[in-house]
């Protein structure tokens, strides 16, 4: 963990466990928050060369990776490698809406950063993947056949009218606030560090690429510091106005949901992120980790969600050989719900909704009072309620006895396929197929109430037929002639 904060070396960053940089970025941060003069003081100490770099393995490796390898992996970096050129061009706005001198000092040195690795990248890219010839300009151009539809929204339209308002009304500080958050909180915090760290981890494990691992390893510890950066902002900001958390909210919620758009693979193809070890749902949970200890270490709420990414053009649900590859697939704790599913479609939802208590954990629900809607749309589905309190669950047809704290919306053919295990929540979030509204905190928990099968804890929530359990107090939903639930 030394090594990482301390080093110019960037031979030796190459083999620095990238989770020793976000653990030091969120301890740091928790324990106290540094000054701007000590992150600029750390900018210092930390610079570093892109000239210092050897490619030379990485050209090696390269060469030696499969297509289907390089395909996935080029998704994922055509991505960091154009967002660093956008974010740099798109940064300087912040220096001059900043309004205390030390923040533009600092914000000064980030934008050194985003130029360096914008470059980090065009040499990676010219020098590894052979990206053509030419000049920057022209590489970018050709990088951005590898990105994903979810990129531009996010990148060429929003960060860009986040940067146009600074620029109208750099005296704003409800527009600086949004877009500190909508920056070094969610797209660097959230967004880019998450992504390091997974794909850091794999090079890391299959010890290739050295060069990329030591500059990119590098850039993640450059924008952990911005990032610790951006949560003193915050907090500063708040403390000086309250009211602010309005805008700041409204910031992380529109560029977390772009953000899950950007998550989505082509064609649904969860390989994208299978091939090195992670799936779509630890992507999602652990950038949702993140983005909760920065507020914490803040010292703010956690913002409402509503998360919700356009539809792929994929088939849905899967076909009974299942869109998820079987080594992706978790299955989750209701026996039957698959073969229910394929003889009574119009059944299914609502039994493997009602059946949900038998894959309850009471432990996990210890001291827990929350309510859960499911708004399950299409043959088969209906309202549907899951109550936790006390270590007891309740599960009924129709709405709760007061508002939810997370509501799912979703087709009831896609909760079919969550249950038979052919997709998972994460999954069907980050592929369009669901939207989550209300408390983020609690509707991470939903998955710890209600473990998936192969979890240690499931085959002591999951009754044998004839065993007691919880209880669920309502009659499945009988299906109505125009296929909703009574």
């Amino acid at each position: 963990m030394a090594l990482a904060e301390n080093t110019r070396n960037l031979t030796k960053l190459a083999n620095v466990n990238p989770d020793a940089i976000l653990n030091r970025l969120n301890d740091s941060i928790a324990r106290r928050m540094p000054t701007y003069r000590e992150l600029y003081l750390r900018w210092e100490r930390l610079n570093w060369s892109v000239a210092d770099l050897d490619f030379s393995q990485d050209v090696r490796d390269w060469r030696n990776l499969s297509e289907h390898y390089k395909e996935r992996l080029l998704w994922t970096l055509a991505a960091f490698y154009v967002a660093e050129q956008r974010v740099a061009a798109t940064l300087t706005p912040y220096v001059t809406a900043a309004p205390d001198p030390q923040q533009r000092i600092f914000l000064a040195t980030q934008c050194v950063d985003e130029a360096r690795h914008a470059v980090f990248f065009d040499r990676f890219f010219e020098e590894v993947v052979a990206a053509g010839d030419g000049d920057l300009a022209k590489r970018l151009r050709s990088g951005r056949q590898w990105v994903g539809p979810g990129f531009a929204p996010l990148f060429d339209d929003y960060l860009e009218d986040i940067a146009q308002q600074l620029r109208d009304r750099p005296g704003d500080i409800v527009a600086f606030a949004k877009a500190i958050a909508v920056y070094h909180i969610v797209i660097e915090g959230v967004l880019a560090l998450t992504g390091q760290k997974f794909i850091l981890a794999w090079a890391r494990n299959a010890n290739i690429l050295p060069g990329f691992r030591a500059g990119f390893t590098a850039v993640a510890r450059d924008e952990s510091r911005h990032v610790s950066f951006g949560a003193r902002v915050i907090r500063d900001l708040l403390d000086q106005d309250p009211s602010l958390i309005g805008p700041i909210h409204e910031g992380i919620t529109e560029t977390t949901t772009l953000g899950t758009w950007l998550y989505q693979p082509p064609g649904g193809d969860v390989t994208y992120t299978s091939a090195f070890g992670y799936s779509l749902g630890d992507l999602f949970n652990y950038g949702g980790i993140q983005l909760e200890k920065k507020m914490r270490a803040i010292g703010a709420p956690m913002p409402e969600v509503d998360i919700f990414t356009p539809a792929m053009e994929a088939p849905w649900p899967p076909d009974n050989a299942g869109l998820v590859p079987s080594d992706v697939r978790q299955r989750m704790g209701m026996r039957g719900i698959g073969l229910l599913g394929r003889v009574a479609p119009r059944f299914a939802p609502g039994v493997a909704m009602m059946t949900l208590h038998f894959a309850f954990d009471a432990a996990a629900a210890s001291g827990l009072d929350a309510l859960y809607e499911f708004d399950l749309e299409g043959p088969g589905g209906g309202l549907f309620t899951v109550a936790i309190k006390d270590g007891a669950c309740r599960i009924s047809v129709g709405p709760g006895a007061r508002e939810p704290d997370v509501r799912y919306e979703l087709e009831a053919a896609t909760w079919v396929a969550m249950t038979e295990g052919l997709v998972t929540g994460d999954e069907a979030i980050l592929l369009g197929k669901m939207r989550i509204r209300g408390d983020v905190s609690l509707g991470r928990r939903f998955g710890e109430l209600f473990p998936a099968r192969g979890d240690p804890r499931w085959k002591t929530t999951m009754p044998e037929p004839g065993d007691g359990g919880s209880r669920s107090d309502e009659a499945p939903a009988r299906s109505q002639g125009d296929g909703r639930a009574a």
